[in-house]
């Protein structure tokens, strides 16, 4: 049996992160609503109230990813607490067919990613290597088959938010990976530029 073992600095990320989607709730979310019945509905004031749903939406993705994992080898099982697992969920490989792995880009560098994939070719659960310092063993525990596939840039950015997609339905393609990972660098600069420009104006506004 092996224990996730999470670096300290991300319970605090993970705090942070709570922090800033409730906090973006209250601002982005009560305040702009309260602002435009009373004010008027404007094109500026949407398009903040947009940007900033999925700003959160995108956050609520990000804690989903937090997991603590509980691995038993010898029972043919994963067990896993989460922000929307509090009291946690078990898992039992022999409900899956194979591991599929993919590679994700942060500001700290790219990372591993492991996926569970079920008897319909379909990734459940994610695994980011991003907040476990055994990540490794953890991959090498899960002795199930790995399901190699090349992703477009859209397959990766719909695995990549929603965290389930066919593999059966993917055809193998030449290897983008370089191409996606500009992509997602060029998305969470724009994110987190547009997000402080939008608390500004709020605060100050």
């Amino acid at each position: 049996m092996i224990k996730s073992n999470i670096h300290i600095n991300w319970y605090l990320w993970f705090f942070l992160m709570l922090f800033l989607l409730i906090f973006g709730a209250y601002m982005f979310g009560i305040k702009t609503i309260i602002y435009i019945i009373d004010k008027g509905v404007s094109f500026f004031n949407i398009s903040i109230f947009i940007f900033c749903f999925f700003l959160e939406l995108f956050l609520l993705i990000v804690l989903k990813g937090f997991k603590y994992l509980i691995i038993d080898k010898s029972k043919n099982q994963l067990k896993y607490y989460s922000i929307l697992q509090p009291f946690g969920k078990t898992l039992y490989f022999e409900d899956y067919i194979g591991t599929f792995q993919t590679t994700e880009t942060g500001s700290l560098g790219s990372y591993k990613v492991l996926y569970l994939v079920d008897e319909s070719n379909i990734t459940r659960l994610k695994i980011l290597g991003l907040y476990y310092k055994n990540m490794d063993e953890i991959m090498k525990i899960i002795t199930l088959p790995k399901i190699r596939k090349n992703l477009s840039p859209k397959e990766y950015f719909k695995l990549l938010f929603i965290g389930k997609i066919n593999l059966s339905e993917i055809e193998n393609k030449k290897n983008e990976e370089s191409r996606i990972t500009t992509y997602l660098k060029i998305f969470i600069i724009i994110s987190i530029v547009i997000f402080i420009i939008g608390t500004l104006i709020r605060i100050f506004g």
